[in-house]
């Protein structure tokens, strides 16, 4: 059975006002911060893959969808990352793959060119860190 999640809660301000996905994602954060503050990437994660179980038994479930969305969240930003920058990166590099045939369990893989890798995440941070240091000194490419 899915759960009535169409109720309103009194004198909660995440509940009564007009906030984009950010905004609300960012006042979960520092709720989870305050309420939760031993929480680490590895505990949210933990706690997600229960939260994705619990989503495979009903994936009509809106709250459960939503337990996995806020953790996810929450995990990217105990670690630092933008998760909306992150997003649209990685939405880009998706955009330029090959894409495969459905596999037997009803999705599709992106086609593993051995040529080709993804920088890895070292990488990136120092590409970014040497972009932002000859930005700052007034260096052009």
């Amino acid at each position: 059975m899915v759960p009535d999640l169409n109720f309103t809660v009194h004198n909660d301000p995440i509940m009564n006002e007009d906030k984009d996905m950010e905004e609300v994602l960012d006042e979960i954060f520092e709720w989870q911060k305050e309420t939760f503050p031993h929480a680490t990437p590895q505990s949210c994660y933990n706690h997600l893959k229960k939260e994705i179980a619990e989503l495979g038994e009903n994936l009509n479930d809106p709250s459960e969808i939503a337990d996995c969305i806020m953790l996810l969240s929450n995990m990217a930003k105990l670690q630092g990352i933008d998760v909306k920058q992150v997003i649209k990166e990685k939405f880009a590099i998706n955009k330029t793959r090959t894409w495969g045939k459905v596999n037997s369990e009803g999705f599709v893989e992106h086609v593993k060119d051995k040529a080709f890798r993804e920088p890895s995440k070292a990488c990136h941070e120092v590409a970014t860190f040497i972009q932002n240091k000859t930005t700052a000194a007034g260096i052009h490419e």
